[in-house]
């Protein structure tokens, strides 16, 4: 019998994915693996990422905007697919490991420049195109 040992956490990691659902022609499901492997790789913040630009342009966006969700699902931000498109970046990895869950990983979104800093999502589960924007689930700008 085969068992599997090590870190729970890191397994769950190993694991994880971020969804493209909506208003898309192909819903996708992006693992650490499939997501390194994407055209639009940067070095973000000492990190490895990809263009939110192209997770997007690889499942068809139909709309005008993209709610970006927690894997939780506790948090939201709809960010105009343009801006997204241009400025956002999904860090997966730092050093020459995964990003960790205490940095915002697996996948964390960063919108450089962006209209506000609640764009930034930590631990994102999926991305979903939307005709309008949705309702972010913080204020604009919240009191850190």
């Amino acid at each position: 019998m085969n068992e599997i040992m090590g870190d729970p956490e890191k397994m769950q990691d190993q694991q994880a994915a971020l969804r493209v659902t909506g208003l898309v022609d192909t819903p996708r499901r992006w693992d650490l693996e499939a997501i390194s492997g994407l055209s639009g790789q940067v070095a973000e913040a000492g990190g490895r990422g990809v263009s939110a630009g192209s997770l997007l342009e690889a499942s068809g966006p139909r709309g005008g905007f993209v709610s970006v969700e927690s894997e939780d699902g506790a948090y939201r931000a709809s960010i105009p697919i343009k801006e997204l498109s241009s400025k956002g970046v999904v860090v997966y990895g730092l050093g020459d490991g995964q990003l960790p869950r205490e940095r915002g990983g697996p996948f964390r979104m960063l919108v450089p420049g962006g209209h506000t800093l609640c764009w930034n999502v930590k631990g994102v589960g999926e991305m979903r195109v939307t005709a309008e924007q949705e309702p972010d689930s913080v204020p604009a700008n919240p009191t850190h």
